[in-house]
């Protein structure tokens, strides 16, 4: 259910010597106040629709209209003591602060996504130019530049040697998920033995992409060693050492 209605609040009271009134009985004992009017939404302020010039009396809990002439005295001499303020937008303000911080949570994760992506492609660069015999390469692969991405195959490719300038790759094992390598490779029942030389200045553009196009073609490479098929590398793992 949606709580909407309207309510008041007190900006500013003044006495009867602060508005310089004369001395008359009838003004003793008054409180006299000005109040803003404002919409609210579930009980919080909206936006403000008027101010109410009134005075309450000692004991008295209503709140009554102020005489026209008093009411024109506090317009005149203290219109910058009755501003409207700014809580009166509060549903308003609320609304732009949790926009702000959803934009800047999703700016900072966007950030934080592409120093981890950058960060990534460095440890790749890292690990060809210092390759380990039993390092995994995994790419997805694609019959052509241009192919739809859900027409791929996801491969991983082992390193059994390597020199300064390439890279010796003899295991091919096709859709093999990329966690828990050791006890996948035990399961699998066709291996591929594929000794394909590539090299590192090859392997290494592939780890140098851009972070806005990671998603696009240009991330997808034509290795001539496989049949001029189209490479992406997803990853690059190296196993721990045992303790």
């Amino acid at each position: 259910m949606i709580v909407f209605g309207q309510n008041h609040f007190k900006i500013k009271s003044f006495t009867q010597q602060e508005l310089r009134l004369p001395k008359e009985e009838a003004l003793n004992n008054i409180d006299i106040q000005v109040r803003q009017r404002y919409a609210h939404l579930f009980w919080i302020p909206f936006f403000p629709i008027g101010k109410i010039y009134g005075f309450k009396r000692k004991g008295d809990s209503n709140l009554y209209e102020l005489p026209q002439d008093i009411k024109q005295i506090i317009q005149t001499r203290h219109s910058n003591e009755i501003k409207t303020p700014w809580y009166s937008y509060s549903l308003i303000v609320l609304a732009l602060l949790v926009g702000l911080w959803f934009y800047m949570g999703n700016k900072l994760s966007k950030v934080s996504y592409e120093n981890s992506f950058y960060l990534k492609q460095a440890e790749n660069k890292m690990m060809v130019k210092y390759p380990t015999t039993g390092d995994s390469y995994h790419f997805d692969v694609y019959d052509n530049e241009e192919g739809h991405s859900y027409k791929k195959t996801a491969i991983v490719l082992q390193v059994n040697s390597y020199d300064d300038n390439t890279i010796e790759f003899t295991s091919n094992y096709e859709n093999i998920n990329a966690y828990d390598l050791d006890k996948k490779l035990e399961e699998v029942s066709e291996y591929i033995d594929i000794p394909t030389r590539i090299s590192k200045s090859f392997l290494t553009k592939m780890t140098e992409l851009d972070y806005g196009n990671r998603y696009d073609n240009s991330s997808r490479f034509k290795v001539k060693e496989y049949n001029n098929l189209y490479f992406k590398l997803k990853s690059i793992k190296r196993k721990k050492l045992k303790k």
